[in-house]
C-alpha cells in the first residue's frame, strides 16, 4: 500500500493515516463536498503560472471546469506517489472536457529539476505541471503541508482540500458530485458569467 502520510512545511514526514481510519473516510468525503457544494462560497485565489513547456496556465481560465490542484515539493518524499493517482483519475475523465488537473511546485524548483524528479521517482505526471508557485500560494488555498490537493468547482469555489496521498477513487468521490450541479456565483466574484476555458497547456 503506498504511504498517504503528508510532509509539513519542514520536510519531516507526518505519521501515514491507520487502516482504521481509512475506513470510513470515503463516505465522510462525499458528505463533505456535498456539503461544500451546497454552502461553500469561498472563492478560489486566482494564479497563472507557466508550464514545462513555457506555456501559462491561469486559474481563471478554466471556469466551467472542475479543477483538481495538487501543490507538491520535491522535497516531499510521499508527494512522489501522488501523480501516479492522479494520472489514473485524468486518464478516465479527461474526455469529457469537464475536468482539468493542475500539479503546482511550490519549492521554487527549475523545469529542469522537476523533470529529473520525475524521472528518478517514477512520477511523470500526464497533465500540466506549473513552475513559480511557492508555499504562500498554497496556503492561500489552506494547505498546511504537502502534498495537498484543492478541489475548485466549476463556479470558482474551493470545495474540498485534501492533505496526503489521495487515490485516484477517492479524487473521484469529490469530483464526480460537481459535475452535475448548477453552476452558482461564488461570494466576491465580481463577474458572474463564465469564462469558457481559454488557451490552456497540453492535456488540460
Amino acid at each position: 500500500m503506498r504511504p498517504s502520510g503528508r510532509c509539513s512545511d519542514g520536510g519531516t514526514r507526518a505519521r501515514p493515516r491507520p487502516a482504521a481510519a481509512l475506513a470510513g473516510r470515503a463516505g465522510l468525503r462525499l458528505a463533505l463536498a456535498l456539503l461544500l457544494l451546497a454552502c461553500g462560497d469561498r472563492l478560489a485565489p486566482d494564479f497563472e503560472h507557466l508550464d514545462l513547456e513555457g506555456r501559462p496556465v491561469r486559474l481563471s481560465a478554466l471556469r466551467g471546469r472542475a479543477v483538481v490542484i495538487d501543490f507538491w515539493a520535491t522535497w516531499c518524499a510521499p508527494c512522489v506517489f501522488q501523480p501516479a493517482e492522479l494520472n489514473a483519475f485524468w486518464r478516465e475523465h479527461r474526455d469529457g472536457g469537464r475536468v482539468s488537473v493542475l500539479g503546482v511546485e511550490v519549492s521554487g524548483a527549475s523545469v529542469e529539476e522537476i523533470q529529473q524528479w520525475a524521472l528518478e521517482n517514477d512520477a511523470v505526471a500526464e497533465y500540466p505541471i506549473l513552475v513559480g508557485g511557492d508555499e504562500a500560494l498554497a496556503r492561500a488555498f489552506g494547505a498546511y503541508g504537502f502534498p495537498a490537493m484543492a478541489v475548485v468547482a466549476p463556479d470558482g469555489r474551493i470545495v474540498s482540500l485534501e492533505h496526503g496521498v489521495a487515490s485516484a477513487e477517492e479524487v473521484a468521490e469529490i469530483v464526480l458530485p460537481l459535475l452535475g450541479a448548477p453552476l452558482r456565483q461564488a461570494e466576491g466574484d465580481p463577474d458572474a458569467r463564465l469564462n469558457s476555458p481559454g488557451a490552456e497547456a497540453k492535456g488540460t
